[in-house]
């Protein structure tokens, strides 16, 4: 698949690039359940909670680090089935140019190292219409699963 054009936006003191996704169906019958598809799609760079770990003023310091960057989305076939509680997602794992870019300027300003995200999207979701917000690897191994092959194609073949 080509890159994407990203749009780069804060939203309450977090880092967010949405991103027009091709068309999917509006709910699908997939692994014994029906899911939603999600109305809009984005990657978050970096959250509201981390943001507000690393600064006081996050939107001031993500408005610099964001400056003159574009960014676009290339989307892999890596599906993941993510659980929290009673919520369940279907996430799409992502390549994103302009992120290292973003988190060096970011790095410099707060004179910190900050692990980078799983880059994903969210494509359908069970109990929620947000999503579940995972900012690390550990989150996404410890809350989610990678779909085998089989189920990657069996869902592949439902939403393209």
């Amino acid at each position: 698949m080509s890159a994407l054009r990203g749009r780069f936006t804060r939203r309450g003191g977090g880092a967010i690039v949405h991103f027009d996704h091709p068309s999917i169906p509006d709910v699908i019958h997939f692994g014994g359940a029906d899911w939603r598809a999600k109305r809009e799609f984005h990657i978050t760079l970096a959250g509201t909670t981390t943001m507000r770990m690393l600064t006081e003023d996050p939107d001031d310091v993500i408005k610099r680090a964001a400056r003159r960057l574009t960014f676009s989305i290339t989307t892999r076939d890596e599906f993941w089935h993510v659980r929290e509680e009673k919520t369940r997602t279907i996430i799409r794992m992502c390549d994103i140019s302009g992120a290292e870019e973003f988190f060096a300027a970011l790095e410099r300003e707060l004179q910190i190292v900050i692990e980078r995200p799983p880059y994903h999207v969210t494509l359908y979701t069970i109990g929620t219409l947000r999503g579940i917000g995972i900012a690390t690897r550990a989150e996404l191994e410890r809350l989610g699963e990678p779909l085998t092959e089989p189920e990657r194609d069996a869902l592949l073949s439902v939403i393209q």
